[in-house]
């Protein structure tokens, strides 16, 4: 008779009835709507499968044992995982499940084999299946189980993961190992799928993460002189000042403009001018100290935000900055300078007043003849200017404020 062509499931129902109920092959193959023949085989085949040591008691044992070895029987023919049974001479027995996971027809066709005949010939880890099939069993006969997981291959070439685990027992005095393989294939395939997700969602992440940041880099920075811009260097002084207002610290503001800078627009061009506000942008930068933030205020106006500074140290500092405006040699104009005005933060009158007074400095330095350094008279401690030179009286105050905007705009 023909047992092939059925569902697995059915067959597996159809044993687990006869253990429970003791319902002979007819009653059940009416009941089931099959042929008598078929389930006869079936039945038998499932008898054959069960290992004697189980089944030799059972007539004479006591009730519990009865019991006991009933239910073993309902597990080891019902059960989803593939359970085989091995001594040191191999393979004397194994479910239904086994069969089919392996794709094998018998029963008598899986006792020939090995375990590592159920393998490949080398692991994932490279290790030689036989040595590593041999090690497992090893191991569980003398610390009673081993978990692990195994690279298995059924009769067709397929190869799939199993999660393994032996379990060694003994039956009047012969130890038993217990092999219950769990086909894990699919959850090991869908672990990989979600952890590439994962990776390509972090990666993602990072590269937004990255044009983010590149963004606010952006939007904090002067695209012309790659100094902080306006926006930037308003939030350094907030922050400074609130700092500064907290721990009683000075800061202090250095406003830095172009001299004649119109002029250089007008003789040499745009492009010209452009390239001298990057190079004056540059010597900034250079000069400053670390902890000093310089910045494009607007136009050809520069700022120095001065952590930790007193009035009197920005003003040593903007003149260091004017030397090294006066010295550097300009491919054209071939010279250029800067006015500076210094204002310190007076936790009275605010960061507003700070700036304006830093302002109305630079504007008396460039009505003071330019290329000078002006510390706004509300900043304590405050001195004369410093210049490059010294003026004639007619020359010092020649220029009013709105003569000196209209010659900057």
């Amino acid at each position: 008779m023909n047992t092939t062509g059925y569902p697995g499931r059915l067959k597996a129902e159809i044993v687990r009835q006869a253990i429970l109920t003791g319902d002979r092959a007819e009653a059940l193959a009416a009941r089931y709507l099959l042929p008598p023949e078929l389930v006869s085989d079936w039945l038998r085949i499932a008898a054959d499968s069960v290992p004697r040591l189980f089944t030799e008691p059972a007539a004479t044992g006591p009730a519990p044992t009865r019991h006991a070895e009933r239910n073993f029987r309902v597990l080891f023919e019902t059960s989803s995982d593939a359970i085989m049974l091995l001594t040191g001479a191999g393979f004397f027995d194994c479910n239904p499940s086994t069969l089919a996971i392996y794709g094998l027809d018998s029963v008598d066709e899986f006792i020939r084999l090995h375990p590592s005949d159920l393998s490949p010939p080398v692991q994932p880890d490279g290790r030689a299946s036989f040595d590593a099939a041999n090690e497992h069993i090893a191991r569980a006969m003398q610390t009673g189980s081993d978990h692990f997981e195994w690279m298995h291959r059924r009769r067709n070439g397929e190869d799939f993961e199993a999660d393994v685990l032996l379990s060694c027992f003994l039956e009047s005095g012969q130890p038993i190992l217990q092999a219950t393989v769990r086909d894990i294939s699919l959850m090991k395939r869908l672990q990989r799928e979600l952890a590439a997700s994962h990776d390509e969602l972090a990666r993602a992440h990072e590269a937004v993460e990255r044009q983010n940041r590149e963004l606010a880099r952006q939007c904090m920075t002067d695209q012309l002189t790659g100094l902080a811009n306006r926006r930037k260097l308003e939030e350094v002084i907030e922050t400074e000042c609130r700092i500064a207002q907290r721990h009683h610290h000075p800061v202090a503001t250095i406003l830095a403009d172009l001299d004649h800078f119109k002029r250089v627009n007008d003789t040499f061009g745009h492009q010209c001018g452009d390239d001298v506000l990057r190079q004056v942008a540059a010597l900034l930068q250079r000069t400053v100290r670390e902890t000093d933030v310089v910045g494009r205020w607007g136009g050809e106006e520069f700022m120095i935000v001065c952590r930790s500074t007193g009035p009197d140290q920005a003003r040593s500092l903007a003149d260091r900055l004017r030397c090294a405006v006066q010295q550097h040699p300009f491919d054209r104009p071939g010279s250029a300078t800067c006015s500076f005005g210094v204002a310190a933060f007076n936790r009275a009158r605010g960061i507003g007043a700070m700036i304006r007074e830093a302002d109305d400095a630079l504007y008396e330095a460039k009505a003071a003849g330019r290329n000078r350094v002006v510390v706004s008279r509300s900043s304590p401690d405050s001195c004369a200017d410093i210049a490059a030179t010294r003026l004639p009286p007619s020359a010092a105050g020649g220029e009013t404020r709105l003569d000196l905007e209209r010659e900057i705009l």
